[in-house]
């Protein structure tokens, strides 16, 4: 069961509960919603509704057994029965209801022809691939698997209808059937929010050949290489073959660029979805992997353009972009080369970007030092953004190394020689602290606490949100903690540890702030400068062979730049 907002409820969402005005009962539990009930409830003032959560597979009147989907792992030659086309035109809007967004796809499918023509291709080629099967089996595996793999068919059969490709419903079927392989995949590497080791990795990559593989055995040979090569790349870095330009048909440039842009926009459980236009930004700074010409097709054809991208206006003038809104990137703010001039363009449209002309990205570098300056601002939005084109791609312990800690050192150093003041400190503060929260409830799910720690820290702001830090990267190595201050003037530390429930004690201390009567016993000492591998690995030893530990965090060491 899931609450929707009434704007977000679609037709064919079944009711999860009664709905009642006053002490009338209105709609029962269990009735199909159509467009006309929806506009009745929008108007009695209905703001939201528990709905079932379907499976998109089992939608229709006829009620499945067991028998009728495949188990994950073992795809069958043949669908035992075929869905009917009204079944499948079902199917279609409901996944695309789920994530055919304008703020995703732009302006792609404002037209009523592309619908119908996106629909038609779907229902062809599950009646003419009769191995649809596979994909139910791959919903039933892992759900965003399949609703990216449906996601690449509408990207890369437009951008494939828009670059003339000869055969438009096998390379079609090729965007559908690109990761299939993902069902031999174990769900907890294909789900795992944090570093994943190199087994790991070796193992995701396997999906390649594993769908090749798949395919090849059911007899769809041509539908092999798009398994096998989407994550291939023009300059040579791609796997698991190391193609490069000539080596890869405009099909797989396609899949290329229409792959890495649904995997950045579509929300994972465990991770924030990217907006379309920092996406978009990402996709242009590796420009060098992908086939320019068709990268910057598909940009024109979503009206979705990056922040300081130089574009063309439909007026002729030459204009930077200089803002946009991640739910309405169409209409974004421009800058006109000619004059300076800044404005939003209308909503009507009646000025629009014509082309992208030119985009030169910033570096990680820059990234950072833009990141840094707005966290110093206490500008939370623009962190916000930078956070996430920053940290798109990294493991959440590589976050904590190259972008969380190098700004909290930052920031405390700033603060210590007055370059910000205390209220733009505990600013900056507030908002680490969000992005830690944030990290909190993505990973939530994923953690099974395995020890328990406290961590005593002295009385002062900058002492707090580096304790704070450290707390947060230790929920990463499944350690609940808590955390406590002291005044080392009424402290009593061999008396605190004995009364501490706890597997762990961590004593922070700063340069020359932790007394001798901090440092009882001969507790393992640890300097932490960084959280870069070989650091973490020690914080981790430590834990595993003592139940006391001094951490020395020095404020006045050199930041390491990340990038």
């Amino acid at each position: 069961m899931k609450t929707k907002t009434i704007s977000q409820v679609l037709p064919e969402d079944i009711l999860a509960a009664d709905i009642y005005v006053g002490e009338t009962l209105i709609i029962k539990k269990g009735t199909k919603m159509t467009e006309r009930l929806i506009n009745r409830l929008k108007k009695r003032g209905i703001k939201e509704l528990k709905v079932s959560l379907s499976d998109p597979y089992t939608m229709t009147k006829r009620k499945p057994t067991t028998d009728s989907l495949p188990t994950a792992g073992k795809p069958t030659e043949t669908s035992k029965e075929q869905k009917s086309e009204e079944e499948l035109a079902k199917l279609f809007f409901h996944i695309l209801g789920k994530i055919g967004y304008e703020y995703r796809y732009g302006k792609l499918l404002n037209r009523q022809e592309t619908l119908l023509f996106l629909k038609q291709l779907f229902i062809s080629i599950h009646k003419s691939y009769r191995i649809t099967d596979t994909l139910a089996a791959l919903y039933k595996w892992d759900a965003y698997a399949y609703i990216h793999s449906f996601d690449v068919f509408i990207l890369g059969s437009l951008m494939a209808e828009k670059l003339a490709v000869t055969d438009i419903e096998s390379c079609a079927a090729g965007f559908l059937f690109h990761d299939i392989g993902k069902i031999e995949t174990p769900r907890d590497i294909l789900h795992k929010p944090a570093k994943l080791t190199g087994a790991e990795f070796k193992q995701i990559q396997q999906h390649t050949t594993d769908g090749e593989r798949i395919l090849h055995s059911l007899g769809y040979e041509q539908l092999g290489s798009f398994a096998r090569s989407h994550h291939e790349r023009l300059d040579g870095s791609g796997y698991p073959d190391g193609l490069h330009g000539g080596q890869l048909p405009l099909e797989l440039r396609i899949l290329s660029i229409v792959d890495v842009f649904s995997a950045l926009t579509l929300k994972r459980a465990y991770k924030e979805e990217l907006p379309a236009h920092e996406a978009i930004k990402l996709l242009l700074k590796d420009q060098q992997q992908f086939d320019w010409h068709i990268l910057y097709h598909f940009i024109d054809s979503l009206m979705i353009y990056p922040y300081d991208a130089t574009v063309l206006l439909s007026n002729n003038e030459q204009a930077k972009i200089s803002g946009v809104s991640k739910y309405y990137p169409t209409v974004p703010q421009v800058r006109l080369l000619n004059g300076g001039e800044q404005f939003s363009l209308p909503t009507n449209f009646s000025l629009t970007v014509q082309k992208i002309l030119s985009f030169q990205p910033q570096s990680e570098e820059q990234l950072f030092n833009e990141f840094l300056h707005y966290l110093s601002a206490g500008d939370h939005k623009a962190v916000k953004s930078l956070y996430q084109t920053l940290a798109d791609g990294l493991h959440y312990h590589h976050i904590f190394e190259k972008i969380l800690h190098p700004a909290v050192a930052k920031i405390t150093q700033m603060a210590a020689s007055n370059q910000i003041s205390s209220i733009a400190f505990q600013q900056s503060e507030k908002i680490i602290n969000a992005l830690l929260v944030q990290i909190e409830q993505e990973t939530e799910r994923y953690t099974n606490f395995q020890s328990t720690a406290i961590i005593l820290y002295p009385e002062h702001d900058s002492a707090r949100l580096h304790a704070r830090l450290l707390a947060g990267f230790l929920r990463l190595e499944a350690v609940h903690v808590k955390l406590t201050t002291k005044s080392a003037g009424r402290f009593d530390p061999n008396k605190f540890s004995k009364n501490q429930h706890t597997d762990h004690l961590l004593i922070l201390s700063f340069s020359d702030d932790c007394p001798a009567e901090f440092t009882w016993k001969q507790q393992a000492q640890l300097t932490l400068s960084s959280f870069d591998e070989s650091n973490t690995r020690l914080l981790v030893e430590s834990l595993q062979k003592n139940r006391e530990v001094l951490i020395h965090i020095p404020l006045d060491a050199p930041v390491v730049q990340p990038y």
